[in-house]
């Protein structure tokens, strides 16, 4: 018995959208496992100029106008403005701060992510560690699509050196 025109036009109907949503998911993980490889590369970016131009340069550079970091013995610094007074209290010519992103995640719309890692101090003149630890920087997108720190914060300690990339 062969089935009527309009049975088989809905089950291509069906068909084609389901195929058409699998695609879609497709696409969708692909592109969110793309944006989480771009959003680790801008972290490795972020310590490779705290490396070449200072841990202040980068900062500035990276962070987000709304930014907040927490330090220790420091209430958080918010905002910038508030960001470039810590910066002034100090000078980064002596040492090197930099680290690897172990991890990243982004949101589902893909707006928002972090990456977490470690982090080490080199004395400059001697290239010898002063301090490793772990930290977490989430990440906002800005109006140009940017990746753009918005929270940063570490722990002193790992007991482990960085990783080779």
């Amino acid at each position: 018995m062969k089935k009527p025109f309009h049975c088989v036009n809905k089950i291509t109907g069906a068909l084609a959208v389901f195929v058409l949503l699998m695609t879609a998911a497709c696409e969708n993980k692909q592109n969110q496992q793309n944006q989480v490889k771009e959003l680790k590369a801008t972290d490795s970016l972020f310590s490779k100029m705290s490396i070449e131009k200072g841990m202040k340069n980068a900062f500035l550079t990276y962070l987000d106008s709304s930014a907040v970091l927490l330090r220790s013995n420091h209430m958080p610094f918010e905002g910038i403005a508030s960001v470039k007074r810590y910066f002034d209290g100090f000078s980064d010519t002596s040492f090197i701060l930099s680290w690897k992103p172990l991890k990243a995640k982004i949101s589902p719309e893909g707006a928002l992510g972090y990456t977490y890692g470690i982090y080490e101090i080199n004395d400059k003149a001697s290239g010898k560690s002063n301090g490793k630890g772990t930290y977490i920087t989430i990440w906002q997108k800005d109006n140009n699509c940017r990746w753009k720190a918005v929270f940063d914060t570490g722990i002193d300690g790992t007991g482990e050196s960085i990783p080779n990339p």
